[in-house]
């Protein structure tokens, strides 16, 4: 994985306790582009390739957070800074999440 993929670069990782017994891993990623804004696209041209009518274009590219990337949580939306996506996977019915030692994303 790169981050100029899909998936993005994984860059943090934690554990949750699945029923309070099975461990879990999850990743957060790091992309330099917008992915909801590339995957709206490619919704809209499905759509017009399939129905050959206009559906309206996705609002403007989201602007890339402070270290220049945009982080996410596997299927999350999208978040500007590495703290914002901590906060919103230990805020899901599976956190919260024990964290790993947190290692700076490579340039």
């Amino acid at each position: 994985m790169a981050i100029d993929d899909l998936s993005g670069e994984p860059v943090l990782a934690g554990s949750w306790l699945y029923d309070g017994t099975v461990r879990q891993r999850v990743v957060i990623s790091a992309c330099n582009f917008d992915r909801e804004h590339f995957w709206a696209l490619d919704e809209v041209e499905h759509v017009l390739d399939a129905h050959d009518h206009e559906l309206a274009p996705p609002g403007p590219l989201r602007p890339l957070g402070p270290d220049g990337v945009l982080y996410h949580v596997e299927s999350s939306p999208d978040f500007e800074t590495i703290a914002e996506a901590k906060a919103w996977a230990d805020a899901q019915t599976w956190g919260p999440v024990e964290w790993d030692e947190e290692r700076h994303r490579p340039a």
